[in-house]
């Protein structure tokens, strides 16, 4: 019988894969933890706080992922990962590329350099095609010594462009150094 192509089976693929890419970047800097507060996502020592898109996104935990989003009747996540000491000098460019390097089919489709309120980042948008299903996805790698921020979403194409938006108010919502997470 042919494996489940729906929203959720496919969200459940992408998300494995995709939060087994993060571990590994995750895996060097170590474990991230962080903490859910009105809908703010505080990140381990309140080194960033970011505004969640609230219901029907759920939180899921993935070992060594800051924090993982999915709204799984869509085949769509959101994953945040903190990287720091080990390889953080290379350029934004590269640091973004290298985030989908297990993705071995891929067409980039955008990719540039933009300004959030929290600095600096570079932005990728990728289509792909990962074991049999196809994916799009968007991300952002931002610098803070010494560390890097990845925050990815993706999405079977279907639903792409209509949870897009609600990652970019999440991406606009992005500070460093709040506090409050306590």
């Amino acid at each position: 019988m042919p494996e489940n192509r729906s929203g959720a089976g496919i969200f459940r693929q992408l998300t494995q894969r995709a939060g087994f890419i993060l571990i590994m970047l995750a895996t060097i800097a170590g474990c991230a933890h962080g903490k859910m507060r009105n809908g703010d996502y505080y990140a381990e020592k309140d080194s960033y706080r970011i505004t969640t898109p609230g219901e029907p996104w759920k939180r899921v935990s993935i070992k060594g992922v800051d924090l993982v989003l999915a709204y799984e009747d869509h085949g769509a996540s959101i994953l945040t990962s903190t990287l720091c000491g080990r390889y953080t000098q290379a350029g934004l460019d590269i640091l973004s590329r290298n985030l989908f390097i297990g993705i071995g089919k891929r067409s980039i489709i955008e990719e540039e350099s933009v300004e959030l309120p929290a600095g600096k980042a570079e932005r990728m948008r990728i289509d792909a095609r990962l074991d049999g299903a196809d994916l799009s996805a968007e991300a952002y790698t931002l610098r803070r010594n010494p560390c890097v921020y990845d925050f990815v979403y993706m999405s079977i194409p279907d639903h792409f462009d209509e949870h897009l938006p609600a990652f970019r108010r999440m991406m606009d919502s992005l500070r460093f150094g709040t506090g409050g997470g306590q």
